[in-house]
Formats: C-alpha cells, structure tokens, sequence
C-alpha cells in the first residue's frame, strides 16, 4: 500500500538495508485489483535505488485478498482491513493471486508469499468446510502449467495485461482488469485461447462476444 511504501522510505533512510541479504515487502492492494502492483514496484525500485541498493533481491513475503467462504459473511473492518475493501468471490481472489504472481515476477520480485493458506477471511483452505476452494488449484496449476521454462514480460495496456516470452513469440499471457474478456477481439490475431481450467477456444470456429471471466489466459498463434 501507499502507507507501506512511505514506511519503507524511512526504514530504508536508517541504512539498515545494507545489512540485509533480502527486501521484504507485502504487496497488499487493499480495495484495488492487483495491477496496482506495477506501480507498488516501481515505487520501491526507486525507493530502493535511491538507498544505494538497488540490486538488492525483492520478495513479496504477503499478499492476499478478502474471501468469501462457505455460507460465512466476512466483515472486512474484523478481519483488519478497510470497511470499503472489497470481499471477492474464490474465483476471483484465485484469479487475482495468479495475475500478482505474473505481474511480480515480470517486475523482478523472486518470491511471492500468499496469505493465506486456511485463514477465515483471507485463505484458501476453508475451514468451515474443511475443504480447499476449487478455484485456487485450478490457478496455481495454471500458474504451474504456464510458467514452466518461461520469462514472462508483462505490461499493462489500457483495461488489459499483455504478457510475452522472447522465447516462446507464438504465446502470450493476457487477461482484462474488467470483468469479462471480450474473445471476439482476438480473432485473426491468435488462434485460440486456453483458460486456466485447460478450456480450449478455437477461435476460428468461435462464435458471439461470450466471456470468460477475467483471466488469466494462454493465447497462441
């Protein structure tokens, strides 16, 4: 958050980082999707920079959103945050965890930290249920799925994230801050889209502006 960074300029004044192997920092959004984290980096690149260790390695040792559990309402100023925050539906709080970690690692951060495995408001295991929220493994094998031997550079453009690999130009990654990704756009650009459920749309055949939620998803050529 913006508070956060401010604190790290002071902690940062002190010298200590210079005495540290790593930059910790929580890559909370609060009540703003996770694409606010170009930005997060950017500011604690320069903040960084400007403490004379710049090369220091960055991890995001929490991130997380309010979630909805089973039958259970979640009042956001209980959980420690904000009254205005938002709580997401499972998938998509598991749709924003695969979106940071794809953003972040294209930033430079080496290690992201989820919050939290069966915590009441914020995990991914409900503890009600005793059961993991389907749409998280859906997203970490996703991530698994997509991130093998890949570089991912990603950037935002306008309503909409485009990553690509030098090594791999017949793919992308992309996916739209809004709530649904308008398919009919893609065609004669690539040939078919894979959601993170491994759904494959031809889109030579496909037909109508259907949605698929907000990503992320597999573009090829």
């Amino acid at each position: 958050s913006g508070d956060g960074l401010n604190r790290i300029d002071a902690l940062l004044a002190t010298g200590v980082a210079k005495h540290v192997d790593v930059i910790g920092y929580h890559f909370y959004t609060g009540h703003r999707p996770p694409e606010v984290m170009f930005e997060m980096t950017q500011r604690l690149k320069s903040s960084l920079e400007r403490a004379g260790v710049r090369d220091k390695p960055i991890w995001n040792t929490e991130f997380g959103w309010l979630v909805q559990g089973a039958g259970r309402a979640i009042d956001p100023a209980v959980a420690g945050f904000s009254k205005k925050d938002p709580v997401y539906s499972e998938a998509m709080a598991a749709s924003f965890v695969a979106r940071a970690i794809f953003i972040l690692e294209s930033q430079g951060v080496s290690r992201n930290f989820f919050y939290a495995w069966d915590n009441e408001s914020m995990g991914a295991f409900d503890p009600k249920t005793e059961k993991i929220k389907p749409s998280f493994p859906i997203a970490l094998r996703a991530l698994d799925r997509w991130r093998q031997g890949r570089r991912w550079q990603c950037e935002r453009q306008l309503h909409e994230v485009l990553c690509r690999d030098a090594s791999a130009p017949g793919m992308a990654i992309t996916w739209t801050v809004a709530d649904e990704f308008d398919l009919s756009r893609l065609k004669g650009q690539w040939s078919s889209v894979e959601t993170m459920d491994e759904h494959v749309v031809d889109l030579a055949t496909h037909s109508g502006r259907d949605g698929f939620g907000p990503g992320p998803f597999l573009l090829r050529k």
